[in-house]
């Protein structure tokens, strides 16, 4: 008998057919697995110490049901650990006693699959007082109590090496962390004890987890090794955003995915993981509820429910707030496209996971209320927000928000229009700030309004939600300390004021060549200029004399003249056949067209003013505010059309994202301030914090705010693998050109005439490991010290490396203004206008540098934080004795048959050359003058 053939298949239908048996993954080309279960070995206990920690769980629990505790006076707890809940215990009431009904391992600890180094594991603890409490504040002044003579017994026992009272979690009561006396696990392991009050209470305040359940996802993961492997993954995923989940959140995920066909026995570990965050990311918390086990979601009913136990009444995460579980989603959708190193190995800080955050403190912190607070005053202003660890003795609770880029400045909050069923919560939510407003529309609403300083809307919306509904609380505000680095707007108004010029240079008439097009390619056309635009300059006394309309400098200047920075400008003529062929020809016939320009301009504009400096024309407009420098090209042409094409991606990319600019300007002053500049150009800077906005990869969305930019930026450089490939600008890009042929530091961008050619030529390997360990030391130093003024450590250079340090004289500092450390006593008044052609980006200080490099270069490098600097650092890079060129005999002295620097000599020449610059010069090497 003939046998049937067998249907083919679409390439669709084979495609869901594997992905439902979990053989979605190609293994001839994703090695996904085999890092998973390289990584999975690092991270789990061997077996010899499993055992270890099984055996001291199960002493550690029998200890804990043997555990009695007398009845006491709140005085003698109070004696024991001071605490506010004790003192404000009713008069006459007392500590009843307890005494514990059962204890027992929760979470990783329960399943054997704790993740290492610095494991947390976690006993749970079910008591029974002696005495039942009146209400919920006596409970949890009981469970306290319990807290403090716990402490004091674990102290003495021989299974703890210490014990201490901890507010890491979401309940405002701590949670007792204990560390093995067993040599081998305190050093890597850690027991968090939370109390309940009765076993197999469910409340909202304490969380909605029943032992029931408990239970099931131990039988779930024993049963299985793949799933216990996933969930150890999936710790680690949770454990690198160092955000706060409740304990059993991963297995509980996990759970449901295999109850509804998500996930099955079969799969990989690293297959199960991919799926789990294909089902974070598919929900939609502000519009559905999960109810464990049930294959599809239901419509929301309950604001503050979102996973619900198989009831679909009780709310098994009362902490996940729809603003939290959406954090997670939008990791979850960002890991999906990750590789696994990116995905799981790779740590986010919180200053650059969230675009702000804020501290609450207090002693009776109601953690869930305050986050289901935030979320009803916030409302769409923040896209997502989470609690992030901290371990802390104090009642500590951080928060972390990411803002809506749209509307999370705005100046009021609208509510609900009149005869609406949510007015009164909305009014008893704002209290007197709510107040009726009728708009042109003729509609009626409740409206909250917070004022016009965009940059301190949120922190008073948080500070007003706190001191209505949490008034022992306080809050601080972390990640807004910009405004201390940035000063003014970029170059906004320089480039508006471009544009309107524009219009003007087109409509031109009676020149021999139209002009045909207009491209801003400085720093202001990029928005990225570092410091404020000079608006004035007074022309006349000592420093600068008025010549006929122009500024000169005096030939005995005590003091340097302000630096005025002008926007470079691109224009284009007509196309004509009749330019010359020969170079020189070309360069005179456009400085006459220049000059031409120059002319018409002012027959068109009052008040205008121009000067042909060199090759360019210098234009002062009629604001006297704004310096143009104009130069003639070819369109897309050359370096300086190259640039053009780059200031225009960039300006249309500064309007999209406006933390752009200012983060830019903060990543330009780390670099310039740790005295990279020279190695690290300012298109460099430009493009990598481009990648930050266009690509954000593992963090899911774009930063809202500098500081957050500023931090990504620093991770970048400090964690990518520049020996292994460059970085993609955007997701779109791929890289054909071999490692070796790009640049050190290599960034690939849309606007690359060759590849990474606005990163040519880069900093040496050197000086780019420099660059990597500065920025590792600054995210690191923003993450740890969050207090005000701390942030002023990364912008200050370590100057102890370095040989010789050339100080400056500070009235030869022509932009000594952007010193950040500048004392208050050194500012000067505010100029007047003049109609006077100033002299434009004079700085001796920069003039100084230049020299030294050009005669000195082989014998040393040279440093400068070109932001108003008054420091030159110098390294050394030759030996004392060695071969030297004819060409470079000088500095030099004969030593029997070598030549050996004469350094002494050297510094000499150096206070020659700088002249009424230099105040001072010290030698940190000494050995060099010996």
């Amino acid at each position: 008998m003939k046998r049937l053939a067998t249907p083919s298949l679409t390439r669709l239908e084979d495609k869901k057919l594997r992905y439902d048996a979990g053989l979605d993954l190609d293994l001839k080309t994703d090695i996904s697995d085999l890092e998973a279960e390289n990584v999975l070995k690092e991270i789990s206990a061997p077996i010899s110490i499993q055992t270890q920690i099984d055996e001291w769980t199960t002493k550690f629990n029998d200890f804990l049901t043997s555990v009695r505790i007398p009845k006491a006076s709140w005085t003698d707890l109070e004696t024991s650990c001071k605490l506010k809940a004790f003192e404000d215990a009713p008069v006459g009431s007392s500590f009843s006693g307890c005494k514990v009904s059962k204890a027992f391992a929760v979470g990783h600890l329960a399943t054997g699959s704790l993740v290492f180094p610095s494991a947390m594991g976690n006993i749970r603890i079910h008591l029974e007082f002696y005495k039942r409490p009146k209400d919920l504040t006596d409970t949890k002044r009981f469970i306290l109590g319990f807290l403090v003579k716990l402490n004091e017994r674990c102290s003495t026992n021989a299974l703890v090496s210490s014990s201490n009272l901890s507010y890491s979690s979401w309940s405002e009561i701590p949670s007792l962390v204990i560390t093995p006396s067993h040599s081998k696990l305190s050093r890597q392991l850690k027991i968090r004890i939370d109390v309940y009050e009765e076993e197999n209470t469910v409340t909202s305040e304490f969380g909605g987890f029943s032992t029931i359940l408990q239970d099931e996802l131990k039988r779930l993961l024993d049963s299985n090794e793949n799933y216990k492997k996933a969930s150890q993954i999936l710790e680690i995923w949770i454990r690198q955003m160092n955000c706060i989940f409740p304990v059993n959140f991963s297995s509980t995920i996990l759970l449901h995915c295999h109850i509804t066909g998500h996930i099955y026995l079969s799969m990989k570990p690293w297959q199960i993981v991919r799926r789990v965050w294909s089902f974070l990311s598919n929900t939609k918390p502000k519009e559905e509820q999960i109810i464990l086990g049930v294959e599809k979601c239901v419509p929301s009913r309950s604001p503050a429910s979102l996973f619900l136990d198989r009831d679909g009444t009780t709310c098994l995460f009362p902490q996940l707030v729809h603003t939290v579980w959406m954090f997670l989603s939008h990791h979850a959708s960002a890991a999906l496209s990750l590789p696994f190193s990116e995905s799981i190995l790779t740590k986010l800080e919180s200053g650059a996971l969230f675009d702000i955050i804020y501290v609450f403190r207090g002693c009776n912190m109601n953690i869930p209320r305050i986050s289901k607070d935030l979320e009803y005053g916030l409302g769409n202003r923040i896209v997502s927000m989470s609690g992030i660890n901290n371990d802390d003795e104090k009642p500590v609770f951080r928060v972390g928000l990411r803002l809506n880029p749209t509307c999370h400045s705005l100046s009021a909050t609208h509510g609900p229009e009149i005869g609406s069923q949510d007015v009164q919560q909305f009014r008893e939510f704002w209290g007197e700030r709510s107040e009726l407003r009728r708009f042109e529309d003729g509609t009626v609403k409740e409206l909250v309004v917070w004022g016009q300083q965009k940059e301190e809307i949120m922190g008073n919306i948080i500070r007003a939600i706190i001191s209505r509904h949490h008034a022992d609380v306080t809050v601080e505000e972390v990640g807004t300390w910009q405004n201390n680095v940035v000063i003014g707007d970029g170059g906004t108004k320089s480039k508006s004021e471009l544009d309107s010029l524009s219009n003007v240079l087109y409509d031109l008439e009676g020149l021999t060549l139209a002009v045909s097009g207009v491209a801003g390619f400085g720093e202001e056309a990029r928005i990225s200029r570092v410091g404020t635009r000079t608006t004035s300059w007074k022309i006349g006394g000592k420093t600068v004399m008025d010549v006929a309309g122009v500024a000169k400098l005096s030939e005995k200047a005590s003091m340097a003249p302000q630096f005025i920075q002008g926007l470079d400008v691109m224009l284009y003529p007509e196309y004509s056949g009749k330019w010359p062929k020969d170079s020189d020809a070309v360069r005179r016939l456009r400085v006459a067209w220049l000059i031409e320009v120059g002319k018409t301009l002012t027959t068109k504009m009052n008040g205008l003013k121009y000067k042909m400096i060199g090759e360019n024309l210098l234009v002062i407009t009629p604001s006297q505010e704004i310096i143009l420098r104009f130069s003639v090209g070819e369109k897309g042409k050359g370096y300086s059309g190259h640039l053009c094409k780059l200031a225009s991606w960039i300006f249309s990319l500064a309007k999209t994202y406006p933390a752009w600019s200012e983060g830019v300007r903060l990543a330009k002053r780390w670099v310039s301030s740790n005295l990279l500049s020279d190695a690290i150009t300012e298109t460099t800077v430009e493009v990598t914090m481009a990648k930050v906005f266009l690509n954000p990869t593992q963090f899911a969305t774009a930063p809202v705010l500098p500081v957050s930019a500023f931090h990504r930026w620093l991770l970048l450089i400090a964690t990518h693998d520049w020996n292994e490939s460059p970085v993609l600008v955007t997701p779109d890009l791929v890289n054909s050109t071999q490692r070796s042929l790009l640049p050190n530091l290599a960034v690939i961008s849309p606007n690359d005439p060759s590849p990474s050619y606005w990163t040519k030529p880069g900093p040496s390997w050197t000086e780019l490991q420099r660059m990597i360990s500065l920025a590792s030391l600054s995210s690191k130093t923003l993450e740890q010290n969050d207090e005000s003024g701390k942030w002023k450590k990364i912008f200050s250079p370590a100057l102890d490396g370095y040989d010789f340090l050339i100080e400056l004289k500070p009235f030869q500092v022509s932009n000594r203004s952007l010193n950040l450390f500048r004392k208050p006593c050194e500012e000067e008044p505010p100029q007047e206008k003049s109609t006077s052609v100033p002299v434009v980006e004079y700085n001796p200080a920069y003039m100084l540098l230049t020299e030294l490099k050009l005669s000195y270069s082989h014998m040393a490098n040279f440093y400068y934080d070109k932001y108003g600097g008054t420091v030159i650092a110098v390294k050394i890079v030759e030996d004392k004795r060695c071969k030297v060129k004819v060409s470079h005999l000088g500095g030099h002295i004969i030593s029997g048959k070598e030549f050996e620097m004469n350094w002494g000599a050297i510094v000499e020449d150096w206070n020659i050359i700088g002249e009424g610059i230099i105040k001072n010069i010290n030698c940190l090497n000494t050995e060099l003058l010996l």
